[in-house]
């Protein structure tokens, strides 16, 4: 901080710009370790020449969070991103992209974690949000796809089956371009979904189908064949 201040007669204001730049080029050249220090210094500079409630402090908290989850540090990134959201909500609304993009890496981060309800919450709000006006149809596919995961976890077979059904329906609408990998992993959420149901002409029907998808991926993850043969073989068991 002295040696930013002394610089030139530069102030904190001025000094806090720099090192938002300097952090910048440093997460570029993969130098995240120093790339969070400086954004850390420029947070203190902001929020002493602006307060911890302005724009830009919230924008650097959300740089810094941002940073972690790429690190995979997710316990560290959440306090970064929830206060930058609390911020961004009160200066710009829900519906600003930039309180968006927080949501949406809340929710990413919340489901890293294995924190269900929270990621629940913002992946929810996420979906309010953009399914009427989505042009992301991969984005949008991805997001009901989490979702219908995390209602399966919280044993919300009903809300799990709404969310993939309605993922399978868009990524069907991406042609010969759809990621078949992701087409079949949906396919078997929702064999799985479907026979907690207790459908299990449905959900045989579909976990087939996801077999078949799955078979002829590049992928070929086998964890993932197993996985869906293993449900087939609970479908069995049930149906007897």
């Amino acid at each position: 901080r002295d040696f930013v201040e002394m610089q030139h007669g530069i102030n904190p204001l001025d000094g806090a710009e720099i090192l938002v730049l300097l952090g910048s080029l440093l997460e570029r050249c993969d130098r995240f370790d120093e790339a969070i220090v400086s954004n850390e210094i420029a947070v203190k500079f902001f929020a002493e020449a602006l307060g911890s409630d302005h724009l830009l402090t919230a924008e650097v908290k959300h740089r810094l969070g941002m940073i972690r989850f790429k690190l995979g540090e997710y316990d560290r990134a959440t306090p970064h991103l929830r206060e930058s959201l609390l911020v961004r909500r009160q200066k710009l609304g829900d519906k600003h992209h930039q309180t968006e993009d927080t949501i949406k890496t809340l929710a990413r981060t919340y489901a890293a974690i294995g924190d269900s309800e929270m990621a629940l919450t913002y992946f929810k709000e996420i979906m309010r949000k953009d399914r009427s006006v989505s042009k992301d149809m991969d984005g949008e596919a991805d997001l009901l796809l989490r979702l219908g995961k995390l209602h399966l976890e919280q044993s919300e077979f009903g809300e799990a089956l709404v969310c993939l059904r309605d993922s399978l329906k868009v990524q069907r609408q991406g042609g010969p371009e759809r990621d078949e990998f992701k087409l079949g992993d949906t396919l078997q959420c929702m064999g799985s979904a479907l026979l907690d149901l207790k459908q299990y002409q449905e959900a045989r029907i579909t976990l087939l189908s996801a077999l078949k998808v799955l078979e002829a991926t590049d992928e070929n993850d086998s964890e993932e064949l197993l996985s869906t043969l293993f449900l087939l073989g609970r479908v069995n068991e049930e149906e007897d």
